[in-house]
């Protein structure tokens, strides 16, 4: 019961919620981006605190952190700019926008 407690304890440390599992594709975004609500960014935003919807996020991650119609508000970070991510694909990025919105 302690050691489950323990690993209980590690996991929500990290930032994910108990028996969550990340998906493969988010080893990607965890190098800039680590883990959701887990406060150990490595130069991109905490992707848990992302407002956009799916269509915006798949739009950042197929084009980068600037593009055409993107609003202006959303277009500077202050810390790096991310280009566009490929060989993501759509499955990918439905996973990993599930994965880091879970919690909400």
């Amino acid at each position: 019961m302690i050691v489950a407690m323990a690993v209980g304890l590690v996991t929500l440390a990290a930032g994910c919620t108990l028996g969550q599992r990340a998906p493969e594709a988010y080893s990607r975004c965890e190098k800039c981006h680590g883990m959701p609500g887990g406060g150990n960014q490595k130069g991109g935003p905490d992707l848990a605190k992302s407002t956009t919807d799916l269509e915006v996020f798949s739009k950042q991650v197929k084009l980068g952190s600037r593009w055409k119609e993107k609003d202006d508000k959303k277009s500077s970070y202050k810390w790096k700019e991310m280009p566009p991510q490929t060989g993501v694909s759509d499955e990918d990025i439905k996973r990993i926008f599930k994965f880091v919105h879970a919690g909400r």
